[in-house]
Order: structure tokens, then C-alpha cells, then sequence
């Protein structure tokens, strides 16, 4: 596929989301000639977003992608988001397929727009920081930005006031963390190194701290795929076990209103250690405070590492705990050990402690929503059966 075939396509699309021109009175006796969607309408763009989906890898054709995803926007905000959404994770799975790096600037610059429609701040903010980041790894000489080769270079001057050097001190920290543009340079890995280093970057996305919990993705399906199979360990681990952690604080990092720190060591230690007190709703359900611990072992992790979380708890005065195991707990299918750990620590000291399985992680990886998630467990973790 060409761009002249995609904007056919689009062009197509959009005629088909028509029905014929109807006449219309109102209440008052007055007649208008209006254009109704059809029922499918959506189907339709939904459609022609798939066909676009093996030529992900072909930067002629995002630019027309990108006519869908306002064109779909039109229908309304939510079915522009789902598009913007299904153009990045396309790109993202054919730079995962293609070992070679794609820029996914224009679905994050729709996204950074539609949830600013929407009124979510700090979503609004995450995907001005993604869309910054990609265009940091393109739009760059020397480090620093070019202002007329970047699209959200004025955007964020506008909307956030960032000053021209500021920018740049933004352009030259990405470069600095991944600076290959190959197959290993996926923004959601830049930005979770970022926003522990980066004062300029964390305090960006946290101004938009709320109540919110809308679900917006932590990364793409194909970008966590590598992550979790350890395909990426050359770019983010430095010791065994570090692929889960970067998994676990990139997850925690897209709570609204959220700040993790990885490898925390203070009066206690944690893989994990998630702020979560800017968020009003969060913070009352689970304390402003979340640890995660994971096991990235190759077996199965047994009930003294519940045992140790639980210590941890009590050490921090932590109200939640999270438990990440890639290959699972010990135990039955019924109930596994570690499971049985954190339903007799809710009971006695009223502490929860949820363990994430294999499965959940699997789940996590393809775009479920982690707040939803965490909810489920609480409510489970108060069960007893």
C-alpha cells in the first residue's frame, strides 16, 4: 500500500459513514437537511484501520492513518482514541518484527489531543511526554531539538509553557538514555527512566495528578511482549531479574497521578516502590503507599517471599502490597501458598497483600487496565472462601 491507495482508503472510508441526505423537522414545523451515520459507521473505520496494519512500518502512509484517526475523532472522542491507540501498537509491533525503530509521534500527538478534549489532564500529559520523546530521537541535531522538524515542539511551549531551553534539556536527557534509534528504542522505556531522573519530566506528567483511573495503555502489547520474554535485557537489565521491575514501574507509572521508584532503599528495601497519595481515589483504596516485589525466577516462588512482602509492610506502615511472580506460586489450584499468606494478613492485620500470576502479567502485557486489576484483587483478597 502507497499513500495514494491509504488516502483512497480513508476517503472511502469517510463517504461510507454517510447515509443519504435526510430532511428533518423539529418541534417547531422548521425543515434542515441533515447527514445521518450509518450504524456501522464505526465498523467502518474500524475496518480500514486493519487494512492499514501490515504497512505500519511504512512512514508514507501514517500520515493518511492519521486522516482516519481525525476522521474517526469526528464520530467521537472515544472511537478517535481507539484508532490512535490501534496505529501505535501497529507500529510498535512492526518495529518489534522489523528489529528497526518506528517513529509513533502522530497517534500519541491524537491521543495527547483527544484526552485534553476529554479533560484528563495527566493523561494529556503522558502523551505529551511519549510524543516528545519520539520526536526527541527524530527531530534532534547535536541533542537538541529542532523546532521545525518537530510537531509538539510548539505544542508544548503552548500548553505547558516549557521554554525553548528547557526543551532541550528534555531532548538532550532522551538522547542520553537511548540514543540508537534500532530496534531496542521503545519511548515507554525512555520516559520510565526519565521521570526517576528527570525533575523537569516527572514534574510535568505529575501537575496532572486527579482522581482520575481512566485506563490509558502503560505501553504496546509488542513493546511488553520483548520486555517480559527478556528480548530487551540488553537494553534494561543490569542484574537478573530487572525485566519485571522495569514492567512493574512502567505499569504503576501510567496510575494517574502516580511516581515509582525501582530498587528502593531506605528504612526497608523494595524492587518497587509506588507513590500513589496524589490520587485521591487510589489513596484511600489502597494507602498512598504501594511496595512491589517481583520474582523473575525461573521457578515457581514459594511462600516465604509473601512472608518477606508482608514483613516489608509492617516495617513501612504500607496499607497494600504486590506480589509479581513470572512463573507463578506454589500451591494448588484452589488456593496457592501465597495467596493463603495474603488472605491471613488481611484478616489479622488488615494489611492486603495482592499476588499477581503468570496469567495477570500475560493480561497486564496486552493492555488490561491495571487499576482495574488491582480493584479485583482487593475485593478477592476480602474474601474469604
Amino acid at each position: 500500500m502507497n499513500l495514494l491507495e491509504a488516502n483512497r482508503l480513508v476517503n472511502k472510508a469517510y463517504e461510507g459513514l454517510f447515509r443519504d441526505k435526510q430532511i428533518i423537522t423539529d418541534a417547531n414545523g422548521k425543515q434542515s437537511v441533515q447527514r445521518v451515520f450509518h450504524n456501522d459507521a464505526f465498523s467502518r473505520i474500524v475496518d480500514a484501520s486493519e487494512q492499514m496494519r501490515p504497512f505500519a512500518h511504512a512512514v508514507e502512509i501514517h500520515t493518511a492513518w492519521d486522516r482516519l484517526c481525525m476522521v474517526a475523532g469526528g464520530l467521537g472522542t472515544e472511537c478517535g482514541i481507539w484508532v490512535a491507540k490501534d496505529m501505535w501498537f501497529s507500529m510498535a509491533q512492526a518495529q518489534s518484527d522489523q528489529g528497526a525503530w518506528v517513529h509513533k509521534g502522530l497517534p500519541f500527538f491524537r491521543l495527547w489531543g483527544f484526552y485534553r478534549d476529554m479533560g484528563k489532564d495527566w493523561e494529556k500529559r503522558r502523551m505529551a511526554l511519549l510524543t516528545l520523546i519520539e520526536d526527541a530521537l527524530r527531530d534532534t541535531k547535536d541533542g537538541r531539538f529542532v523546532p521545525d522538524e518537530s510537531g509538539a515542539y510548539f505544542q508544548a511551549q503552548a500548553q505547558f509553557g516549557l521554554s525553548a531551553a528547557e526543551l532541550d534539556e528534555f531532548a538532550v536527557a532522551v538522547n542520553a538514555i537511548n540514543g540508537k534509534k534500532d530496534g531496542d528504542t521503545w519511548c515507554e522505556l525512555v520516559l520510565e527512566q526519565l521521570l526517576a531522573a528527570s525533575p523537569l519530566t516527572a514534574g510535568l506528567q505529575g501537575a496532572g495528578a486527579a482522581s482520575s483511573t481512566y485506563s490509558v495503555p502503560a505501553g504496546s502489547p509488542a513493546f511488553f511482549q520483548r520486555l517480559l520474554s527478556g528480548d530487551l535485557d540488553r537494553a534494561v537489565v543490569k542484574s537478573p531479574g530487572d525485566s519485571l521491575e522495569v514492567f512493574a514501574s512502567i505499569l504503576f507509572g501510567a496510575l494517574p497521578g502516580s511516581l515509582t521508584r525501582r530498587k528502593f532503599k531506605g528504612m526497608f528495601e523494595t524492587d518497587v516502590l509506588v507513590d500513589i497519595s496524589s490520587n485521591d481515589y487510589l489513596a484511600r483504596r489502597f494507602g498512598g503507599t504501594v511496595v512491589v516485589e517481583c520474582k523473575n525466577w525461573e521457578e515457581r516462588a514459594d511462600i516465604n517471599v509473601a512472608a518477606k512482602l508482608i514483613a516489608t509492610m509492617n516495617l513501612s506502615g504500607c496499607k497494600t502490597g504486590v506480589l509479581m511472580s513470572k512463573k507463578g506460586f506454589t500451591g494448588d489450584k484452589k488456593r496457592q501458598a501465597a495467596d493463603k499468606v495474603a488472605l491471613a494478613s488481611f484478616m489479622k492485620q488488615g494489611i492486603a497483600v495482592l499476588v499477581f500470576t503468570e496469567e495477570d502479567l500475560a493480561a497486564l502485557g496486552r493492555g488490561q487496565s491495571l487499576a482495574d486489576i488491582l480493584v479485583r484483587k482487593q475485593m478477592e483478597n476480602q474474601m474469604v472462601v
